[in-house]
């Protein structure tokens, strides 16, 4: 195959396409080799010459090969070589069996082949930006990385093994963000309006100019807020997009670790929980396991003490005494107790000192071991693998019914020996009239006596 445009004959050969590794477009190789031995090395140009496509010669490709003492550039026949490909060629010269390499670049008129830095117009949806290997593809700035993208599509900024879809070395700054759904919904909201702290919650917006937040769903929204001593969860009804939100305080952390709960304010205290409706008047206490609980409950002011959902005691408000239930509604098989004077007589009740008391102060009451013998209803064994409590525990207001039964048992007796006394004292008051009588009767004969003894006298 002859090219009549240049002065020597050529023969095309096919060769390899040397390319240099980050380069932006392909550059032209030589190969010196003797034909006779084909024996080659390769060495690059020093100054690397591109081939372009002329635009002014549609359907025609250019061809570049290099001589020994200059570069000439022909167009050629578009059927000599393949669109959209780099097709590379030998050119066997007359000097010496010295063979000089070119290279046919192709192309389709208008096709993009090189990214510019100015901007690209002609983009197909062939071109893109990366690497067809498991080789990471890296942007970098100053000559070190700043961002990377790895073979699984995990990008890293600041780090070059990014091990999740998005990982950051270092902070992120953002201003009202917005993370939707995989569905496209609106989700997770960051920002702030006004002059308030942050915020993150869901199914809001921020605003610039007031500490309003809108919705930006048909749903209800929950909120965290920040301020300078904690943050606070809140809570709203469901609303309309665009409208001003409402939100109600849910649960208030401050810097000291006070919580509040319905309320932004804990005041003094380390746990408060306020509220307006008496249907949330209270808080529980749930074992998941056995689904049992205890619950207080706020009414009428006063506290009430509940257990899987059943009233058991109540603490009243002005006097703080605690009333447990005794409504006959809730028992069964009432009977009279039995009598109580003699298990009385068997109470030992004692002074005495806990041992592991920071004070030696003496106290008045009863041993759990030694009412267990008598009254085994009022103590109870508590003895757990957990916490090993293995303690006593006594019931001291049974003894107020026992005492009452005791009393009553008493009262018989007291009633009879009442009894006695009236009649020993009405004894008593019938001799002491006796006497009177008698006394009275000795004195009147006394009397008589002296009289009698007068008149003798004086008749003498």
């Amino acid at each position: 195959m002859k090219f009549m445009q240049h002065k020597y004959d050529m023969e095309l050969l096919p060769l390899r396409l040397w390319r240099y590794k980050d380069a932006d477009a392909y550059k032209i190789l030589y190969h010196f080799f003797d034909y006779t031995s084909l024996d080659m090395c390769r060495r690059p140009l020093k100054k690397c010459l591109q081939l372009y496509l002329s635009l002014f010669f549609p359907g025609k490709t250019s061809l570049c090969y290099c001589t020994p003492d200059r570069l000439q550039v022909h167009f050629v026949p578009a059927n000599l070589v393949y669109l959209d490909e780099l097709k590379p060629c030998c050119m066997k010269t007359k000097f010496t069996g010295i063979a000089i390499t070119a290279i046919i670049l192709s192309v389709a008129v208008n096709a993009q082949t090189s990214w510019q830095i100015t901007g690209n117009s002609n983009i197909t949806n062939n071109n893109f930006i990366g690497t067809i290997n498991k080789t990471a593809f890296k942007i970098r700035t100053d000559n070190a990385v700043r961002m990377t993208i790895n073979s699984l599509g995990n990008i890293g900024i600041g780090t070059t093994t990014p091990k999740f879809r998005l990982d950051v070395a270092g902070g992120i700054k953002a201003y009202s963000s917005y993370f939707t759904r995989q569905d496209g919904a609106p989700g997770i909201s960051i920002g702030r309006s006004g002059a308030n702290y942050g915020s993150i919650g869901y199914g809001l917006t921020f605003t610039d100019t007031t500490d309003r937040y809108r919705y930006n769903i048909s749903d209800f929204s929950s909120m965290l807020s920040f301020t300078s001593a904690g943050f606070t969860f809140n809570i709203a009804p469901k609303g309309t997009p665009g409208s001003i939100i409402s939100y109600s305080p849910a649960m208030t952390i401050l810097e000291k670790g006070t919580v509040g709960i319905g309320t932004t304010d804990p005041g003094g205290y380390k746990l408060k929980i306020s509220f307006t409706d008496d249907d949330l008047a209270g808080f529980g206490l749930e074992k998941t396991e056995s689904q049992h609980s205890w619950s207080y409950w706020m009414l009428w002011d006063n506290l009430l003490l509940y257990y899987d959902g059943g009233l058991r005691a109540s603490y009243d408000a002005n006097t703080g005494v605690y009333a447990p239930i005794s409504d006959e509604r809730l028992k069964t098989n009432i009977q009279p107790m039995a009598a109580m004077l003699d298990k009385i007589k068997q109470l030992k009740p004692s002074t005495y000192q806990f041992k592991n008391a920071t004070t030696k102060q003496e106290y008045s009451g009863f041993i759990a071991q030694d009412v267990l013998k008598i009254f085994p209803n009022l103590v109870t064994h508590i003895a757990a693998s957990k916490r090993n409590p293995d303690t006593y525990t006594l019931d001291y207001t049974g003894f107020g019914v026992i005492a009452i039964k005791g009393i009553q048992e008493l009262q018989p007796v007291i009633e009879e020996q009442k009894k006695i006394n009236e009649e020993q004292k009405a004894e008593i008051q019938a001799l002491k009239d006796r006497l009177a009588t008698l006394e009275s009767a000795l004195a009147h004969v006394a009397a008589l006596q002296n009289s009698s003894n007068t008149v003798a006298l004086e008749r003498k």
